[in-house]
């Protein structure tokens, strides 16, 4: 339950990934035109985004060091995990199902806003619970499972759905 800070802070991030997800990708293929391959501005977008991030980490270390360090860490590991993950996964699917690597991300990379901003609704669920942190048991697991299977698989689904529409 989000009774504790620790709790609370998991959704801020999810949120601030979700929420952080869309100029991601489009500051990527606003850079696309300009940078090739598109993979080096899928990552000089995230270079723009984690700027974006440090200079948040640096506002609530003058409040409290210790937790700017939290946030830094928390930045760090939240995109690593909700944006390269999810990425590789899947450009890696992509790759084996015929395209070639950079068309593969593009493909994923218009497949993680949609993702993420689509487990928002998983994440706070119905109107009744304030968000998934408050479910137990069997809820609980099917609420987790249906949020790792939209944030991992739910750039893979839209890229191929994507390279379907292309073809």
């Amino acid at each position: 339950m989000t009774n504790n800070p620790a709790g609370l802070l998991v959704v801020f991030a999810f949120v601030a990934a979700a929420i952080g997800s869309v100029p991601l990708a489009v500051v990527a293929f606003l850079l696309a035109g300009r940078v090739r391959p598109f993979s080096r501005a899928v990552l000089y977008a995230g270079g723009a985004v984690g700027v974006v991030a440090a200079v948040l980490a640096v506002v609530v270390s003058i409040i409290s060091p210790a937790a700017g360090l939290v946030v830094a860490v928390l930045a760090v590991l939240t995109a690593a995990v909700l944006w390269a993950v999810p990425l590789l996964v899947a450009r890696a699917v992509l790759v084996r199902r015929g395209l070639d690597g950079q068309r593969a991300l593009r493909n994923a990379t218009v497949g993680l806003p949609v993702a993420l901003v689509a487990s928002l609704f998983v994440v706070f669920g119905d109107f009744r619970r304030y968000n998934i942190t408050f479910l137990t048991g069997t809820e609980a697991l099917v609420a987790w499972t249906a949020l790792v299977l939209v944030v991992f698989l739910g750039p893979t689904a839209v890229g191929l759905g994507v390279t379907a529409l292309r073809r």
